[in-house]
């Protein structure tokens, strides 16, 4: 197992049940050698998956970087081209950090996820035993935040920072007019909402 810093994309699947993953590791400890000895993704759904069926019998290095940015840039292009985070084909429910809208897992895996949780704690304040769902601020409260906000002005360390950080940010490929944004500006005005939308048809693992 590699100390080395080298981030990479990586590919596994179950080929008899006809599903994948796809997925990018580019911490301090990414290293293609590290693939399925002592890292084995942090997809829940990969490991649901693997606790019902068993390993995959597909494990694959894609492709490797001498940067995180590339490898972020890189599996962000391969997922939103293959449109993994949409099919029920791959366990990928994300892209570059952000939760899409899947079909998520068959109704048979749902099924049986059900039943290996019976009798598991899961947390009483999610949704609606949340004390605090559905609480909305009173006119007061609003109020009161809006005057707290009047003139107040980031001190200029604090606009240093902001500005560091602005620059240091990594920085995301648009599939269809192949110009670079923060992620924020890529989701708000680029992706399937580019001017220069184009139809993706490859389904080449790349």
């Amino acid at each position: 197992m590699s100390t080395t810093f080298k981030p990479y994309t990586y590919l596994i699947g179950w080929s008899s049940l006809n599903k994948f993953y796809y997925w990018v590791q580019f911490n301090k400890k990414a290293n293609p050698d590290n693939l399925w000895n002592n890292y084995f993704t942090s997809s829940k759904y990969v490991k649901e998956f693997r606790e019902l069926y068993g390993e995959p019998d597909i494990i694959q290095i894609r492709k490797t970087f001498t940067t995180k940015e590339q490898a972020i840039q890189w599996e962000f292009k391969i997922i939103q081209r293959l449109n993994c985070v949409r099919s029920e084909q791959w366990l990928n429910r994300s892209l570059a950090g952000q939760n899409f809208y899947c079909n998520g897992h068959s109704e048979e895996t749902k099924k049986k996820i059900s039943v290996a949780n019976k009798g598991k704690n899961v947390s009483k304040n999610v949704g609606e035993n949340n004390p605090n769902f559905s609480k909305k601020h009173s006119i007061e409260t609003k109020q009161k935040m809006t005057i707290a906000k009047i003139g107040k002005q980031a001190s200029l360390e604090t606009k240093n920072k902001m500005s560091l950080s602005a620059k240091t940010r990594p920085k995301f490929e648009c599939p269809h007019c192949h110009r670079f944004f923060i992620k924020s500006m890529l989701n708000r005005h680029h992706n399937n909402k580019c001017k220069q939308n184009l139809l993706f048809t490859s389904t080449t693992f790349i």
